[in-house]
């Protein structure tokens, strides 16, 4: 999910069955990397059946499951140790009637 050279995506989609994992890796290196500039700042992903457990390093964690019956919101942001104003913000929407789980990953303004 890095911009590499002189063409810069702005959005990822993808879908998967180990999508969390892919976010741990995601997270990961948005707390680790020198460099978050590479970063494409609007990721998305969608799974089914998740094993999504929230970050330790997660701030601002809102959860909300209010809306509809089965349905979970979870907002929370996501700082880099290197530079703390560099964040990403998190959206998971867990659909438990139907095991579907979406996340919406953007790069904050600094």
């Amino acid at each position: 999910m890095i911009n590499k050279g002189n063409k810069k995506f702005l959005k990822i989609s993808a879908e998967c069955y180990e999508i969390a994992k892919l976010c741990d890796l995601i997270i990961e290196y948005i707390i680790t990397s020198k460099d978050c500039s590479n970063i494409v700042p609007k990721i998305i992903l969608l799974s089914y059946f998740p094993d999504f457990k929230l970050s330790e390093r997660a701030e601002k964690v809102e959860i909300d499951d209010s809306d509809y019956p089965h349905v979970i919101y979870t907002k929370y942001q996501i700082a880099n140790i290197y530079n703390p104003k560099v964040r990403f913000s998190f959206e998971n929407v867990d659909i438990a009637a139907s095991a579907i789980y979406y996340i919406d990953i953007r790069k904050m303004e600094e």
